[in-house]
């Protein structure tokens, strides 16, 4: 087994897990009722971002020289996806009796570790991969991050949310479309 292989199998459990715990809480995040389509979408979009979160490791495959810093950089995605989900759908979703109070209760948590996952990319992408540390795309995120965290008004968390399915998708387009430049 080498280095990367090892990593990748570490970064491969805690995303499993991080998946698991959302998965897991669907049934119940779906329920009319207690359904809240902002934050049933940002259940989705993060589910999504894990399979980002693992493709995207193999960019990483040829590093010459791991170390435990660069280990810990690249546990950072994984790990800070764990903590945006955990406070997204919480231990206990049966408990949850409006997922639209939950969120707006929880939004400043979940906007702070998602910021982090989008912090943990950048600074993979420029330390490891010799990347631009900061794209156009990343600021625009922090930007309706910011704004989601500080506002409770529904408008502008329906529009935070289709900001990030809009970037999601201009990601996908760009970076994992075949033939699309």
């Amino acid at each position: 087994m080498t280095l990367f292989e090892y990593i990748a199998a570490a970064v491969s459990i805690v995303l499993s897990l991080s998946a698991a715990q959302l998965l897991g809480a669907t049934r119940h995040v779906l329920e009319p009722g207690r359904r809240y389509w902002v934050h049933a979408t940002w259940v989705a979009d993060i589910l999504f971002v894990h399979l980002l979160a693992w493709w995207s490791l193999w960019s990483v495959r040829d590093v010459a020289t791991w170390t435990f810093a660069n280990f810990a950089l690249i546990m950072a995605v994984p790990a800070s996806l764990y903590i945006a989900s955990s406070i997204l759908v919480t231990g206990s979703p049966q408990g949850v009796e409006s997922w639209e109070r939950h969120f707006l209760k929880v939004r400043r948590g979940f906007y702070g570790a998602y910021a982090v996952t989008v912090l943990a990319a950048a600074l993979r992408r420029w330390l490891l991969l010799d990347g631009p540390l900061v794209r156009p795309d990343d600021a625009i995120t922090y930007g309706y991050l910011l704004l989601g965290a500080v506002s409770a008004n529904r408008r502008v968390q329906a529009a935070v949310v289709l900001c990030e399915l809009a970037a999601i998708s201009s990601l996908i387009w760009a970076r994992y479309l075949p033939g699309v430049t």
